[in-house]
């Protein structure tokens, strides 16, 4: 055989009892049974001692001392103070993601009045305005992309900006 199973065999081999074992446990039955007498004898009363109040739980009287009382308020308060902070702290991120929207979006409108004026420069100088309306002109939309980007921004906070996410911008390359 396996040692494991030896082991098992002697761990679980019967033994005989202690004397006196068999009184012992008599005598304690006994003893039980008495009590029980006795509580099942008295009338059932309605106060702070009755199994059925509410400082008594499964049938046992609970007895709360101050250390007790002031330790669950403690676990109480620390439980409210981390809600509190929880609270605080998404506030506080939220009120930092609008700022920092609000900047994003005036840096749109900046850089889009600077690439409005440099546009403005390049066809002055090279002739390009006076092709707008010909034949070989594709541009479908006159407000320059970030300027519609802004807008949209604007408007709308938790949607897409148009020319992202491969939507159509209104704008053709031209050739």
């Amino acid at each position: 055989m396996k040692p494991l199973d030896d082991e098992l065999r002697t761990a679980l081999k019967r033994r005989e009892p202690p004397p006196g074992f068999t009184g012992r446990v008599m005598a304690r039955v006994e003893q039980l049974a008495e009590e029980r007498a006795r509580t099942a004898a008295k009338p059932a009363r309605s106060g702070p001692s009755s199994p059925w109040s509410p400082w008594s739980w499964f049938g046992r009287k609970v007895s709360l001392s101050f250390g007790a009382v002031a330790a669950m308020a403690a676990v109480v308060l620390l439980a409210a103070g981390i809600a509190l902070w929880q609270q605080h702290r998404i506030e506080q991120e939220r009120r930092q993601g609008e700022a920092a929207r609000a900047q994003l979006i005036e840096a749109l409108r900046v850089t889009s009045a600077k690439l409005n004026r440099v546009r403005t420069k390049v066809r002055e100088v090279t002739g390009e305005g006076q092709s707008i309306g010909k034949p070989g002109h594709h541009r479908t939309s006159s407000a320059p992309l970030f300027d519609r980007s802004v807008a949209a921004l604007s408007a709308a906070p938790n949607k897409t900006v148009p020319g992202t996410a491969g939507e159509d911008t209104g704008v053709r390359a031209t050739s």
